[in-house]
């Protein structure tokens, strides 16, 4: 894994979030983000990394996202680490 990876990790994941109605509302609830936000930080690093924060926020996201995508599950954990604002340790 690199950053360029977890970064297309990420916007895969933004784009799966857009195409569901319920994960994008819930997003937007517990962010506070606006339609502006997306349009504006859709490739900012660190707005990626809020979208991995919320898809590994609950067990049935990060489940349906991989299935979807056909990520195995560490590798959303592990994307994650690559980008900025990650408080998980690098133990290497």
């Amino acid at each position: 894994m690199n950053a360029e990876k977890a970064e297309l990790i990420a916007i895969n994941a933004l784009t799966w979030i857009l195409q569901n109605p319920t994960y994008l509302s819930s997003f937007i609830g517990i962010t506070g983000a606006t339609t502006n936000d997306f349009q504006e930080n859709a490739t900012e690093i660190p707005f990626l990394g809020s979208i991995l924060d919320f898809v590994l926020s609950s067990d049935e996201y990060t489940l349906e996202f991989c299935n979807s995508h056909n990520f195995d599950q560490q590798s959303i954990f592990i994307a994650r680490q690559f980008l900025p604002g990650s408080n998980l340790p690098n133990w290497t």
